[in-house]
């Protein structure tokens, strides 16, 4: 009797500790707290468990996320974003479970996995996402939601915090238990970290309290300057690895990808076929570039043959990863010195070298010193010049041909590299009052402007279509005839040589043109300059101010006057503002001059951004050239009979 006893007590023990500890999540009862911003969705709490489970008869782990949220809606713009729940199924095994509760001042409805899945919403739903939509919410009404997925082990993983609504509390649970561990908030400052043990497990509770709603600022980057916890793990075995040991990691196991030491006879062939060596290195760099870009398909099949350099130049297919490894062996066999810089996109990450995370590890260039040049292997639109306007700004680690490493910002040189140059000519008609205005525009993209509408270009199947040629044509108008329309497009190709896109146009408008009295005539000159972003409803900066890369424009305009008559108030015109670094550069400018020449009008107009980065102190001055830009553009005169 006493063993039987013992049995079941040692039983009662194992089924209690062997549950999951999703399954011991219970229902919150929580409510909102006063909402002061009137928002439309308030979240009540945010909770996220990260759950490493450790298998029976192995060292290996199970990774189990569970996310437990409950908002409130509290405004009817409220309702497409707060009855959704999209879960992302990225690295995942499967959805374990989701249940939802919808709780009314009159009811509480509760579904459990079985009843979910039958609102599955398609619309939302794709490879990575598998969403669906809580049916019958009205305003007042709170939903619930605790859903689980299970995924494979990895040591690094991170969490958005932040929403577009405030929430009043969010708990991050990671439960290590005999794994090392090590986290890093981004964004926040006060926020409580205490030990724990959840179902006898040691386990960290980081927990936030008030995060507010993300504020959609201009010139920042929103994403990455969102709430986020990022954290690591560790086996016993590795957990005094520093810092500089997971960087240094990094170098010794890409070594042999970006630095080849063996010489390959199939690289040779390939390089003599395709490289005359009387050139120089500028030229071998285009040629490589170019012949790999026209050449290797990228594959993203799960096979292994992609990854082996002789296959790669066989077959002309590889992986987009393994291709860089033909350019470092053809690199090393043009004798050009070269580094390897790895970083990511700024606008959704900040690269942080004092916080080894796998995933600030996305793009991978080329950097030749001696020509201060950038290869950009997975980006066709780029060649060998500045590096990605999404990278631009942001750190990387850089590996040299030695081994040693550093880290610093990804710069371009040449702050004139980007600009915008248009020559408008404008006649009226020989009748003013039919109010018909003639523009004829010559405008050249330069730098990062012709990179990006080059490939707009290009992925509308290289045909400039209608929706094209209004963009590319004075914006704001609704009423425009285009009249005529070419452009020097060639291919993308044309990118490789930093060849200005040239755009010429012919439009016909009766929208700038009013009449105010007989022969008294308003002509909304500023339109002519097309569309200007604002900041008049910004009066003051939470974000960090960036954009998107140092820019220019030079405009000049020239307007025939309408025989017998005159333009009034023209000195309105000129206008000036400017933002002064520092060091007493003027970093950002806007000016504006117009005078009569004869029969013309004639107006130059001069607008620069040299930095990236502008000091969120000296907003008002930053503001006020963006401004200065947009209040041109409202800008109109009289135009007079004698």
């Amino acid at each position: 009797m006493i063993k039987i006893q013992n049995l079941l007590i040692l039983f009662y023990i194992n089924f209690c500790f062997s549950q999951h500890i999703h399954e011991n999540i219970l229902w919150n009862n929580s409510i909102e707290a006063v909402d002061e911003n009137n928002n439309n969705i308030i979240g009540v709490f945010n909770n996220f468990y990260v759950d490493y489970e450790k298998e029976k008869f192995s060292n290996s782990y199970f990774i189990f996320e569970t996310h437990h949220f409950k908002n409130k809606l509290s405004g009817k713009e409220g309702f497409e974003l707060i009855n959704l729940i999209s879960i992302l199924k990225t690295d995942s095994i499967e959805i374990i479970d989701v249940k939802a509760r919808h709780i009314s001042q009159d009811s509480t409805i509760l579904y459990d996995f079985k009843n979910i899945k039958k609102l599955l919403e398609n619309e939302y739903s794709s490879e990575n996402f598998t969403s669906y939509r809580i049916p019958n919410m009205e305003i007042g009404d709170y939903l619930e939601v605790i859903y689980t997925i299970k995924k494979n082990y990895t040591p690094n993983g991170s969490k958005i915090l932040e929403e577009t609504y405030p929430i009043y509390n969010s708990k991050v649970f990671i439960i290590h238990n005999d794994l090392y561990t090590k986290a890093k908030v981004y964004n926040f400052r006060d926020y409580t970290i205490r030990d724990s043990i959840i179902n006898n497990k040691k386990s960290k509770v980081y927990e936030f309290q008030k995060l507010k709603e993300t504020i959609d600022e201009q010139y920042s980057a929103q994403i990455a300057n969102k709430v986020k916890i990022s954290y690591r793990t560790a086996m016993e075995n590795d957990a005094d690895i520093t810092e500089q040991g997971y960087w240094q990691n990094l170098v010794e196991n890409t070594k042999n990808l970006f630095f080849p030491s063996n010489k390959n006879e199939n690289v040779n062939i390939l390089y003599d076929s395709i490289i005359d060596n009387r050139i120089n290195s500028l030229n071998k760099l285009r040629i490589i570039d170019i012949f790999i870009k026209n050449n290797i398909v990228v594959s993203s099949e799960n096979n292994p043959k992609l990854n082996d350099l002789n296959y790669i130049i066989k077959n002309r297919m590889s992986s987009d990863f393994s291709k860089i490894q033909l350019y470092t062996h053809l690199l090393k066999k043009a004798d050009i010195e070269y580094e390897v810089l790895i970083s990511c996109n700024r606008y959704y990450m900040k690269f942080d070298k004092d916080f080894f995370d796998p995933s600030q590890l996305r793009e991978i260039l080329i950097y030749v010193p001696s020509l201060n040049k950038y290869i950009v292997p997975n980006r066709y639109e780029y060649g060998i010049g500045e590096p990605p306007d999404d990278i631009l700004g942001n750190y990387a680690i850089y590996i040299d041909q030695n081994l040693d490493y550093y880290f610093s910002e990804i710069i371009s040189e040449n702050n004139d590299f980007t600009k915008i140059k248009k020559n408008i000519n404008v006649k009226f008609s020989n009748q003013i009052r039919s109010k018909r205005v003639k523009i004829e525009e010559t405008r050249e993209y330069h730098g990062y402007w012709s990179i990006n509408n080059r490939n707009y270009i290009y992925f509308s199947n290289e045909e400039i279509s209608p929706f094209l040629k209004d963009f590319f044509t004075v914006s704001g108008l609704e009423n425009k005839k285009i009249k005529e329309f070419n452009s020097n497009y060639n291919s993308i190709q044309d990118n490789y040589y930093n060849i200005p896109l040239i755009i010429n146009s012919s439009i016909e408008t009766f929208d700038l043109i009013k009449e105010n009295q007989k022969n008294m005539y308003s002509f909304e000159v500023g339109k002519l300059i097309g569309l200007q972003s604002n900041l008049f409803d910004e009066t003051s900066r939470v974000n960090d101010i960036e954009i998107n890369f140092p820019n220019e424009y030079e405009y000049r305009i020239r307007i025939r006057i309408p025989k017998g008559f005159e333009p009034m108030g023209i000195s309105s015109l000129n206008m000036t503002s400017k933002y002064s670094a520092v060091s007493g550069e003027i970093i950002a400018y806007f000016h504006s001059r117009a005078s009569i020449e004869g029969k013309f009008l004639q107006i130059e107009i001069s607008e620069y951004y040299r930095s990236l980065y502008y000091d969120k102190s000296k907003y008002d001055d930053f503001s006020n050239v963006i401004n200065t830009a947009a209040n041109f553009y409202e800008k109109t005169i009289d135009i007079s009979k004698n």
